[in-house]
């Protein structure tokens, strides 16, 4: 086997792997496993890109290419230049994990996808999508209906698939269900498959209602508008009605839009106070965007700053306690990551990708399913990376569609072929760089399954240790501390809320615990609140 059918298969198999993966035996059963896995895949996947000879000599490529290496470098340099704990931004916040490891990983498998993307791989990576979809689909359903054997820990709807959270399965089910869609309006797709294929678009509209989440419709919505665009051109082969149906495509995404912002003649249909709380999220984003330009405040550190940069207006309308570890917007969470320079580089990988769609779209004559579908399905990931989170399992998919919407405009260019790449099999080099991801990669998911059994085990010994287990994680070091001093183990908790401390020094909660345990020191005591007021000034209780 060559090395670019062993990337197309890593990139294919992981997409859906690290979508689906949980682990149950772990305190966070859905995020360090996706981390763990998505770090094993990306640096196999790096291992074979770097090692194909022939495989940066093609021009054509070399925009894709160099954006991605800037990209790379650019978040290699705030992560050394910012003052956060390194491990914190390479390994990224508890219950997120997007640091720079997983911003390195999508990229690799992004610049992979666009490398060997073609008509083969984008019809391979449209039936793993819908895979992928069905699986999510039926564990969604048994959510539905309350028949999950799994105990998760969740306050909104039992709906959350394998990615933890109602709005993620809601989107995910979404983007599924667009490019099942674009199937169902191919021609040639016999009747009784496009019942088939509309049952599961119906299922996936009815587990998005289930989840009570929103997203899922406008993220779908985003998605069938993109779709029936290339269908109506494909169809009809008319200028005039394709111009009509871009310019009502606008005014229906225009309304939309200030319809949830309550901006229209009419009361407000789709607006939800979750639009207000983003709004929130977002301004305190922007301005620490600002305030640190070049770097940002560091790799999925938004929690530890939010505090500092929110307004008066979200305390009042929201309380002092509601609070958030990201923006809720991926281009605000990657700018407060690392500058406004990642978020330009970012942002040109988006620009070739669109670029890449537009051509394509006026290139082609006829309706071809499997990359309208993709097109369609990155679009409206766009649309819930607008509003939502890059959470591993639905970020990955993202990332992919992109690079393979890159990567077939380049290879169905007419005026000069792609260049061969030597056909050869380097197996050994794959071992070796998913054995480096796993190196890399499975610390934070061992560390974690240490917390939950030291947890389980109720031993106090163990408990205060898995403190300090490697890689060390602030939200774990205070947690431990907390349950020590809720224990009156005051000598232990103390020993740990300080070094919490140090640890994570911008960590609100960190400061808060140390100051709440009854037998610290009243210098101490006072230095830990001075601290709180410095990390959240506008808080009425700490003035």
């Amino acid at each position: 086997m060559t090395n670019q059918k062993y990337i197309s298969k890593l990139v294919l198999w992981g997409t859906a792997l690290i979508s689906l993966l949980i682990t149950p035996f772990s305190f966070d059963p859905l995020n360090v496993s996706k981390l763990a896995l998505l770090s094993v895949f990306g640096f196999a996947i790096y291992s074979l890109i770097l090692t194909t000879e022939g495989m940066f000599k093609n021009l054509q490529y070399r925009w894709i290419l160099s954006t991605s290496g800037i990209f790379v470098l650019l978040g290699f340099i705030a992560l050394l230049a910012t003052r956060t704990n390194l491990l914190q931004q390479f390994f990224g916040a508890s219950g997120r994990h997007t640091g720079f490891l997983t911003y390195l990983a999508l990229t690799g498998f992004m610049l992979a996808a666009s490398l060997v993307s073609n008509k083969l791989f984008l019809e391979s990576l449209t039936k793993f999508l819908f895979v992928s979809g069905l699986a999510s689909l039926g564990y969604g359903l048994i959510q539905v209906f309350d028949l999950d054997p799994l105990n998760w820990t969740n306050s909104f709807s039992p709906v959350i698939g394998f990615l933890g959270n109602p709005n993620f399965q809601s989107s995910f089910m979404a983007i599924t269900a667009t490019s099942v869609f674009s199937i169902i309006l191919k021609s040639s797709t016999k009747l009784t498959v496009k019942l088939g294929y509309l049952v599961y678009v119906l299922l996936a509209l009815f587990s998005i209602y289930k989840s009570n989440s929103q997203q899922g419709f406008l993220v779908f919505g985003t998605g069938i508008l993109v779709v029936l665009l290339f269908w109506t051109k494909a169809k009809f082969q008319s200028k005039g009605l394709t111009s009509a149906y871009i310019l009502a495509s606008a005014g229906v995404a225009m309304a939309t839009v200030l319809d949830i912002l309550q901006k229209t003649p009419w009361a407000s249909i789709l607006y939800k106070e979750s639009v207000s709380n983003r709004g929130d999220l977002w301004r305190a984003g922007w301005r620490m965007t600002l305030d640190y330009p070049i770097f940002g405040v560091g790799f999925d550190n938004y929690g530890d700053w939010y505090r500092r940069y929110r307004d008066t207006a979200a305390i009042s309308a929201r309380g002092v306690d509601t609070i958030s570890n990201t923006a809720h917007n991926v281009f605000l969470d990657i700018s407060t990551s690392g500058g406004i320079p990642l978020l330009i580089a970012y942002l040109v990988i988006l620009g070739l990708a669109l670029r890449a769609a537009f051509k394509l779209f006026m290139r082609t004559k006829s309706f071809e399913a499997p990359l309208v579908g993709i097109i369609g399905a990155w679009f409206a990931y766009l649309a819930q990376s607008l509003i939502s989170i890059n959470q591993i399992g639905l970020a990955i998919w993202g990332w992919v569609f992109a690079g393979a919407v890159i990567g077939y405009e380049i290879v169905t260019r007419e005026e000069t072929p792609v260049t061969n790449r030597k056909s050869v099999e380097n197996l050994g080099t794959l071992l070796i760089g998913g054995f480096l991801g796993m190196i890399i990669g499975l610390p934070p998911l061992i560390s974690d399954v240490v917390y939950r059994n030291a947890i389980d085990s109720r031993q106090v010994a163990a408990v205060e240790k898995s403190a300090y287990q490697w890689p060390q994680n602030g939200d774990r070091m205070l947690q431990v501390a907390a349950t020590l001093r809720d224990n009156k183990l005051n000598e232990q908790a103390l020993k740990v809320a300080r070094d919490a401390t140090k640890f994570a020094p911008e960590r609100y909660e960190a400061w808060q615990v140390l100051g709440s345990i009854p037998t610290i020191p009243d210098a101490e005591k006072a230095q830990a609140y001075a601290k709180l007021k410095e990390l959240d000034p506008y808080n009425p209780n700490l003035k």
